[in-house]
């Protein structure tokens, strides 16, 4: 084992502590994906703060967005100069000009992209809460709709809710719930992926040596559905109700 990658799953931090001191017990490296959770938190700590690093995600689809790209975060000094030579093509810059002192890589954020993000930094924690109260209000509005579970919030974390994804009842075909969605008028798509079910990873048998049931049944029955900031109360209502007809005529 060369390093311990807890992901974030749809803005919800994953239970670190467990996490670190198991890492910390061999002695590897815990880097955070989380992709998902800016503005979330476990235990009153930022999400992605709590390990050696920490990766978020700028794509249109996150909570805060630069149009794409991301941002590593650590507090290891050392650590953070070795990757900011391996972001620019592994240089440094002396007083004239560029040195190439390792072999890096072409991934550096654009000026103008991170400019933008960091306006949209400023409106990461009305952002947040946005997200949050609609999903309070989703869940409750889907609280007794038979064969759908919506999402939870443990006591350690705060969630960010950058996806809003529910786990149907396995007598419910996903697929076939996201069709019935799209026919009145509603947009979704699975909750999320399995490694295991995907083409490339079935054409190489080692890495797949120990198959997850957990995974595979989320990757069958978890749902995606609209959440957004600038939702209004009647279009949430709407997502609501056509999730609930949908699955009251699959049933």
């Amino acid at each position: 084992t060369k390093a311990v990658m807890p992901v974030h799953a749809f803005g919800l931090t994953a239970d670190m502590d467990p996490i670190m001191e198991i890492a910390r017990g061999y002695g590897v490296p815990v880097l955070e994906d989380a992709a998902c959770s800016l503005g979330g938190s476990y235990r009153g700590r930022a999400s992605g703060t709590i390990g050696d690093v920490g990766a978020y995600s700028f794509h249109p689809r996150k909570i805060v967005t630069t149009g794409e790209g991301g941002m590593l975060v650590t507090d290891d000094a050392a650590l953070a100069a070795r990757l900011t030579v391996l972001r620019s093509h592994g240089s440094e810059r002396g007083e004239h000009y560029l040195s190439f002192v390792a072999a890096g890589f072409n991934y550096r954020l654009s000026d103008v992209n991170a400019a933008i993000g960091v306006v949209q930094m400023t409106r990461l924690a009305a952002l947040v809460e946005a997200r949050r109260s609609h999903a309070a209000r989703l869940s409750a509005l889907l609280a007794d709709v038979p064969g759908v579970r919506t999402p939870i919030e443990p006591d350690y974390a705060r969630h960010t809710y950058q996806s809003y994804v529910v786990l149907l009842d396995g007598a419910l075909d996903r697929d076939s719930v996201i069709r019935g969605l799209r026919e009145r008028g509603v947009e979704s798509t699975l909750g999320t992926y399995s490694l295991q079910a995907q083409p490339y990873f079935a054409r190489v048998p080692s890495a797949m040596k120990h198959p997850a049931e957990t995974s595979a049944v989320v990757h069958r029955s978890a749902l995606t559905i609209p959440l957004h900031p600038l939702q209004t109360t009647l279009e949430i209502e709407s997502v609501a109700a056509a999730l609930a007809a949908t699955v009251l005529q699959l049933s």
